[in-house]
């Protein structure tokens, strides 16, 4: 009678990984079954033919739908992208410049430099206050 293994054990016995174990229980290629949280795959060689293959267990692939489209479909799709993209950086940046134009001091992209003289610099050892 042929038993099952838990995935690490199946794993170690016929030089597989668990991931590659796992997304063969995902895509239903191998015979298996899940108790108390656990899953434990039939231990037979992968690549054997299994009698009680898991043909009645929905594969959650089969849920799923694959939208292929042509090249020219996909150049359009992207092209019309691109316009709504280029239309959201213009709509920003005019408001970037309404931001501006209301704030009470000016930017500028360019950075400035401040330089302050010293007394010693002047050759004035006198300091005033305004």
């Amino acid at each position: 009678m042929v038993g099952y293994l838990k995935l690490i054990d199946y794993a170690a016995k016929y030089g597989l990984s668990l991931s590659t174990l796992r997304r063969r229980i995902k895509s239903n290629q191998v015979v298996f079954k899940f108790e108390n949280g656990k899953y434990y795959i039939m231990d037979q060689a992968p690549g054997t033919a299994h009698d009680n293959y898991n043909k009645n267990r929905p594969s959650p692939i089969l849920n799923q739908t694959i939208t292929v489209m042509s090249p020219d479909e996909e150049i359009l799709k992207l092209k019309n992208e691109i316009v709504d993209l280029k239309t959201w950086v213009a709509v920003l940046e005019d408001e970037i410049r309404r931001i501006k134009s209301h704030l009470s001091f000016p930017i500028s992209e360019e950075k400035s430099e401040k330089t302050f003289e010293t007394p010693s610099s002047t050759g004035n050892t006198d300091l005033k206050l305004p």
